[in-house]
């Protein structure tokens, strides 16, 4: 596990990203929705809309430039951040990139 941890980075987000990213959200949380019976691609669509602000995205890239998943910190008062958005594509979740990202 520290082997991929250690060839991730974290890359700036561009407003022409937003449908790439779409996918993304889309293939880490539609299993999950679909198994609970709320997967709704309109729905996904509006949520991420109202979150994208590109100064706070980011890509989480595995070496360099295959991005596997994206977050979303927000500034909230002076001195802490919002956790709006943190997506893995399927295959990398479980590994502690989430928690690479949040440290």
């Amino acid at each position: 596990m520290a082997d991929i941890l250690s060839r991730l980075s974290l890359q700036p987000v561009d407003s022409s990203d937003f449908e790439a990213m779409l996918a993304l959200r889309i293939d880490a949380m539609r299993p999950s929705l679909e198994r609970v019976g709320r997967f709704d691609l309109d729905r996904s669509r509006e949520r991420l809309q109202a979150g994208f602000v590109v100064p706070y995205m980011h890509h989480i890239a595995l070496d360099g430039d295959q991005r596997i998943g994206f977050v979303t910190l927000k500034p909230e008062g002076s001195d802490a951040l919002r956790l709006d958005h943190l997506y893995l594509r399927t295959g990398f979740q479980g590994l502690g990139i989430g928690e690479w990202v949040l440290e």
